[in-house]
């Protein structure tokens, strides 16, 4: 049985409105036009990032799950999808962890579809679809360099992140239902007031975040919505035009550290990026893999 993570998704209120945005401020690499899902309740645009794959969702109707969504929690990052060649293995394995995986609609990409709710998952919505396609060849770190729109940049999609109470329970159950490797184990976080563990889940670099102080940027983040999906971050080799557009636009920047020797980091605020908290490091070597940043 194979296990991979396909693309994330983030919930919009308007696919146009966040296509410009987003197109305007990251290398987006449109897969085909809008689809529809079986039942109406959602369209959706899937793009290449690198070597990655994002795909905006938009509600197809009144009253949808994607409508719910937007309604409680507003845009941002809506579930991380999933592909198997045996779909059936899957739900067998979260069956028998007394998960109730409820069936969903098949996509253009899947024949079948099974989703594990955020209320059994840490906060996470997982859909995992089953397919006939093989898992996509993983890519060196200098295959993964694309340049950034409108400036003299280039970046590498790093990470997507979930903010949880706590990381080894969150961990044990991602390895116990898809795979993970390459782990990097649990330090200390640059602030030095949160901890962090950086790993591949299922062939994709994945991060989890948990607050070590009672004080953190988690703390709220956690009292507010709960476990779930945090940010995503990009690894850059020049941050400062990057910024310095972005500003010129109008959005917001928070949390602008310079780290020294090379590095540094900014966050693109949530209410400037459609719901998503957009982490970019600026690192000396955009080739080099560390599991050591955050």
């Amino acid at each position: 049985m194979s296990v991979w993570v396909d693309h994330f998704s983030i919930g919009v209120r308007s696919l146009d409105e966040a296509e410009a945005f987003f197109s305007r401020y990251l290398p987006l690499v449109p897969l085909g036009g809008s689809s529809a899902g079986a039942d109406e309740e959602a369209r959706a645009r899937v793009y290449q990032l690198g070597h990655v794959k994002l795909a905006l969702v938009e509600s197809g109707r009144d009253g949808s799950f994607l409508a719910r969504f937007l309604e409680k929690r507003g845009e941002g990052i809506h579930h991380l999808a999933l592909r198997t060649d045996d779909l059936a293995s899957v739900a067998a394995s979260l069956a028998g962890a007394g998960l109730s995986a409820a069936k969903v609609s098949s996509s253009p990409t899947a024949r079948r579809a099974i989703g594990v709710l955020p209320q059994e998952a840490f906060g996470m919505f997982l859909l995992i679809g089953e397919t006939d396609a093989a898992p996509p060849p993983r890519r060196e770190p200098a295959e993964r360099i694309v340049a950034m729109p409108g400036v003299d940049a280039h970046m590498v999609f790093d990470h997507l992140a979930a903010a949880v109470p706590g990381i080894d329970s969150v961990k044990k159950f991602l390895a116990q239902h898809f795979s993970i490797d390459r782990d990097g184990g649990t330090h200390r976080g640059y602030s030095g007031d949160f901890d962090i563990s950086q790993f591949d889940l299922a062939g994709y670099r994945f991060e989890l975040i948990s607050d070590a102080s009672g004080s953190s940027f988690i703390v709220p983040f956690l009292a507010k919505r709960g476990p779930g999906f945090h940010h995503i971050s990009i690894d850059v080799d020049r941050i400062d035009p990057i910024l310095d557009r972005m500003r010129a636009d109008g959005l917001r920047i928070v949390d602008e550290v310079d780290l020294g020797k090379g590095y540094k980091t900014a966050f693109i605020s949530p209410r400037s990026a459609h719901g998503v908290l957009i982490q970019f490091w600026q690192v000396p070597d955009l080739t080099s893999e560390s599991f050591a940043a955050g």
